[in-house]
C-alpha cells in the first residue's frame, strides 16, 4: 500500500512539474503590422515594449490562426495577445485599433544579395567573444556560416532556436577536417547590451568552440556596416531594433552560395551547405 502511495505521489509530482513547464505566458501587446504574411503564417509588426518580457522592435509574428489575416492590413494600429511556451510563440486576439497605412516608413534600399555575390568585410573591426580582435576578411580560406542575434532575444523561434541550431552545427562540422574547416559566425544586432563578456556568458550557454563558432559584437557603426553588406537591416528611428532573420552561407573565396531567410533549415542542410565543395 505505501510503495502504491509512493508510486501515485510521484506521479502526480511530476505531471504537476510538466503542467507548470508547458503553461504559456500571455502578453497583452500594442503595435503596427508592417506586413502580413499569410502563406508564411506571419504577421511583421513594430510592436511597443512589453514589460517583463521584450523591449520595442520590429519582427516576425507566428500566426496559428489563419482567421487573424482577415481584415487585417500592413499600416494598421492593433493589440493582440502573445503567447509563449518555452519552444513557441503566436499571436492570438487579434483587434485593428485604427488604420494608418499612409504612416508606413518606405523600406530601405539594400544590396541584393544572392548565390554568386562576393563579399568584402576589409577594414571592418569586430571582438569575439574572447575580448579579442575578430576580422571577417580574415575568415577567407575556410568556409563561414554568417548569421544575425542578440543575446536578450527572449523569442523561442527566433535567436533562442537559431543559437541552438548553430551549436547542433558545431558538433557536425566539428568531426571534419582539413585547411577548410567551416566557420560559424555569430554577430550581434545590439552592440550597446552585448559586450564581450556577455557574449561569453552566451557562449558557456551553448557550448561554444571558438575553433568552430565566434560570436561577435563591435561599435555600431561596423555592425551595420556587415549587416548592409549581408542585405540585412537592423536599425531604425528611436533606437530600435528590426529583428530579422538571415544566414548566409559563403564560400573559401568569399562568394555566397546560400541564404536562409528562416529558422526552418535542419542542421544538416546547413552542414551540408558549408561543406559543399566550391569552384574557386
Amino acid at each position: 500500500m505505501k510503495r502504491s502511495l509512493a508510486i501515485l505521489f510521484g506521479a502526480l509530482l511530476i505531471a504537476a512539474a510538466l503542467s507548470a513547464e508547458e503553461k504559456p505566458q500571455s502578453f497583452q501587446v500594442r503595435g503596427i503590422v508592417r506586413e502580413v504574411r499569410p502563406e508564411k503564417q506571419q504577421m511583421i509588426i513594430k510592436h511597443e515594449a512589453i514589460p517583463g518580457y521584450m523591449d520595442a522592435m520590429v519582427m516576425p509574428f507566428s500566426v496559428r490562426d489563419a482567421k487573424l489575416f482577415n481584415g487585417v492590413v500592413a499600416g494598421d494600429s492593433v493589440s493582440f495577445k502573445l503567447i509563449v511556451t518555452d519552444e513557441a510563440d503566436w499571436v492570438s486576439e487579434m483587434k485593428v485599433l485604427s488604420r494608418e497605412a499612409a504612416a508606413l516608413p518606405k523600406p530601405k534600399a539594400l544590396p541584393e544579395v544572392k548565390a554568386g555575390t562576393v563579399l568584402d568585410f576589409t577594414g571592418i573591426k569586430l571582438i569575439d567573444q574572447d575580448g579579442k580582435a575578430f576580422d571577417l576578411s580574415g575568415t577567407r580560406g575556410r568556409p563561414v556560416a554568417l548569421t544575425f542575434f542578440f543575446t536578450g532575444c527572449p523569442v523561442p523561434n527566433m535567436c533562442p532556436l537559431l543559437a541552438s541550431k548553430f551549436e547542433a552545427v558545431q558538433k557536425l562540422i566539428s568531426v571534419s577536417d582539413g585547411n577548410s574547416q567551416p566557420l560559424l559566425v555569430s554577430i550581434s544586432i545590439d552592440p550597446r547590451n552585448d559586450g564581450p563578456k556577455v557574449l561569453a556568458r552566451y557562449a558557456e550557454a551553448h557550448h561554444v568552440n571558438a575553433g568552430y563558432w565566434r560570436l561577435a559584437t563591435g561599435n555600431l557603426d561596423d555592425i551595420t556596416r556587415v549587416a548592409l553588406i549581408c542585405g540585412v537591416n537592423f536599425w531604425e528611428e528611436k533606437g530600435i531594433l528590426t529583428h530579422s532573420l538571415r544566414t548566409l552561407v559563403i564560400a573559401p573565396n568569399g562568394a555566397v552560395t546560400g541564404v536562409f531567410t528562416d529558422n526552418e533549415w535542419a542542421p544538416s542542410a546547413l552542414r551540408d551547405a558549408l561543406l559543399r565543395k566550391v569552384t574557386q
